[in-house]
Parts: structure tokens; C-alpha cells; sequence
């Protein structure tokens, strides 16, 4: 009779051992589904930091083409026009939370500025073409003004996670 209440006495033993070892591994999956989604966040919080950056750096160079047109400084434009288009293309590729509306708003400068790279080319090769100034630095205002709005929006984001 003892032995088997001995029996009786491990079993339950080991039953509420089995139960306290799958409450551990529960307790330690959700601990590990906790710090992946920490994880994503954190990877998602710097790759918004990173267009953050890249773009006001982009928005930099626009207005300092705004400048350089004023002056029709062809050569250097050529420089900053060409960096500006590599650098709204990397902003492009990288920047995952951009919604649709804000896309559209990229590609129209990346369009934008590639027709300005075009036309600035032919300028720098013959300088005698009529050149409408006002109007390309109107545009290129514009774009400026889009672009805030997409960078205001990335910081608000980044600021809130």
C-alpha cells in the first residue's frame, strides 16, 4: 500500500513538473517572439532615421541647385544634379514606409530632376539656348515643398515608435 502511494506521490509530481516545463517553454517563446519584435522595430526606427537623413540631405543639394541655376553654374550642376538623382533613387529603394501618395511624389522628382539633368547637359554644351530660370526654380520649389511633407511625416514616425 505504501508503494503505491509512493507511486501515486511521483506521478503527480511529475505531472506538475511537466506542467511548470511547458510553462517555462511558453514563458521563453514569448520572451523570444517579444525581443524579434523588438528587434523589427528597432531595424525599422534606423532605416527611418536613414531616409531621414538621406533625404534632408537631398533637399539640401535642391536648394543649393536652386542657387546654381540662378547663376547658370553648368558644371557644377551637372555634379549635384547627377548626385541628387543617385541619391533620390537610393531614398527609393530604402525607404519601405513610404505610403503610395508619397512614392508618387519620389518618382515625379526623380523624374523631374532627370529631365532638369537633360536639359542642363545641353545648356552646359551651348549656353545660347533660351533658358527659363523662374520657371525650372518654380518647379524645383515645388518638389522642395513635397518632399518636406514626406520628411516632416518620417519624423513624426520615427519620433513616435
Amino acid at each position: 500500500m505504501l508503494t503505491i502511494g509512493g507511486f501515486i506521490a511521483t506521478l503527480i509530481n511529475v505531472r506538475r513538473s511537466a506542467k511548470a516545463a511547458k510553462a517555462a517553454e511558453d514563458a521563453a517563446e514569448g520572451a523570444k517572439r517579444a525581443a524579434i519584435n523588438a528587434s523589427r522595430e528597432i531595424a525599422e526606427k534606423i532605416s527611418i532615421v536613414n531616409v531621414v537623413v538621406s533625404l534632408s540631405a537631398a533637399m539640401s543639394t535642391m536648394k543649393e541647385i536652386r542657387r546654381l541655376n540662378r547663376n547658370k553654374e553648368w558644371g557644377l550642376l551637372l555634379e549635384r544634379y547627377g548626385a541628387l538623382l543617385t541619391s533620390l533613387i537610393e531614398i527609393k529603394m530604402h525607404a519601405t514606409t513610404l505610403i503610395a501618395k508619397e512614392k508618387k511624389i519620389l518618382q515625379s522628382a526623380v523624374s523631374f530632376f532627370s529631365e532638369a539633368l537633360s536639359i542642363t547637359e545641353q545648356l552646359a554644351n551651348d549656353s545660347n539656348e533660351p533658358y527659363d530660370v523662374v520657371r525650372l526654380n518654380q518647379n524645383l520649389s515645388r518638389h522642395i515643398n513635397e518632399l518636406t511633407g514626406i520628411l516632416e511625416r518620417l519624423k513624426s514616425t520615427a519620433s513616435e515608435k
